[in-house]
């Protein structure tokens, strides 16, 4: 039997630093050795993400965040735009059509399939309305589009005063992001995904303007920002977070600062570059456009003869490659392969060789 070859979106593989960093016993969340431990998550996460705004830590799911930055920064009777390039995408919008109670003040700007939001579409839509805020995905994982988040947020601020909140779940750690120098109000990420540690918490960081807007929000206790921020700055979390997960997102992150930041980075577009040009020679194509595919994953556009969960299952119980079809309306036409975790470009030139072993006895 191979070796498991883990290629889904997430949870990613964990380094061995990782796992040890985890396996620690356990401390009290009031110790100073977790306010050290916070402290170092806080600096390093704030490094990465390109701001110098504090992180607020919820021990729950990306869900879990994207939930507590609407009910935070958004109000019953906002006016929302939502830019829907897939699955995820329409998550978000999902949340917030619940919170605003209003189905019709969140406007959907659909992309077409496999293509990032139109610039040229937003900016029109812009000037025809007013927004309180606009909902972007930064890496669409369901689909393999990675959206230009800089290029669409100079364009909204210019044409708006909306609140940008971006879901970075899955591009964190696969890509540059500059959020204070790109304007981004709101930004939620996980650890489980290119930041290569468990899952288990919600990175969640709002600007000024974010903050401002979340004070005296009518938000129930455990996703209230006050009360996370007013905690963060004793380097603690309101209540008891997952102390493992911390103690891994630690260790990853100081391997990613190890590799550095522009290798790393460099290595996902590597990688992405391995499985797009693999795909001619397995008669597949790309499901995201260029130049919009995702340094992440690559979602695999297949025939109608040929079923992601059939191929799936295949991999799996063959060759112990985990791969996962698209999530919601593609999910049987579409099939991704990840990379992102803890991997290298060995890791991926062998899923490509099974794919192509594969392909080749049974197509």
């Amino acid at each position: 039997m191979h070796e498991i070859n883990l290629r889904i979106t997430g949870p990613t593989p964990l380094a061995p630093a990782v796992l040890e960093a985890m396996s620690q016993q356990m401390v009290s969340h009031r110790s100073d050795e977790f306010k050290d431990l916070y402290a170092s998550v806080d600096r390093d996460v704030r490094a990465l993400l390109g701001t110098r705004h504090p992180t607020i830590f919820l021990t729950c799911s990306g869900t879990g965040g994207l939930e507590a930055a609407v009910q935070n920064v958004l109000r019953p009777g906002d006016k929302v735009l939502s830019l829907h390039t897939g699955f995820y995408g329409e998550l978000f919008a999902q949340i917030t059509e619940r919170w605003l109670q209003a189905p019709e003040q969140l406007i959907r700007l659909h992309s077409e399939p496999g293509q990032s939001t139109d610039p040229q579409a937003l900016t029109q839509l812009l000037q025809r309305q007013d927004f309180d805020a606009v909902l972007i995905t930064h890496n669409e994982s369901s689909t393999g589009v990675l959206n230009p988040l800089e290029d669409l947020v100079r364009i909204i601020k210019a044409h708006s005063q909306a609140l940008l909140l971006c879901d970075a779940v899955s591009s964190a750690g696969t890509t540059p992001i500059h959020m204070d120098r790109w304007g981004v109000d709101v930004l939620i990420t996980v650890p489980q995904k290119g930041l290569m540690a468990p899952p288990g918490l919600a990175i969640v960081i709002a600007n000024d303007r974010a903050q401002e807007r979340a004070r005296g929000a009518r938000v129930g206790l455990y996703f209230d920002f006050q009360r996370a921020l007013a905690s963060g700055r004793m380097q603690q979390t309101p209540s008891t977070p997952s102390i493992s997960c911390f103690r891994g997102l630690q260790a990853s992150l100081q391997l990613l600062f190890a590799e550095g930041l522009d290798t790393v980075y460099e290595r996902h577009v590597q990688a992405r570059a391995i499985c797009q040009g693999a795909l001619a020679e397995l008669g597949l194509g790309s499901f995201a456009m260029a130049p919009f595919q995702s340094p992440g994953v690559t979602a695999i556009s297949l025939p109608e003869s040929i079923s992601a969960q059939t191929l799936q299952r295949a991999l799996e119980q063959n060759y112990n490659l985990f791969a996962t079809p698209a999530a919601g309306h593609w999910q049987d036409r579409v099939l991704r392969i990840a990379h992102m975790g803890w991997f290298s470009l060995a890791d991926i030139d062998r899923a490509i060789a099974c794919m192509k072993d594969h392909m080749r006895q049974t197509y």
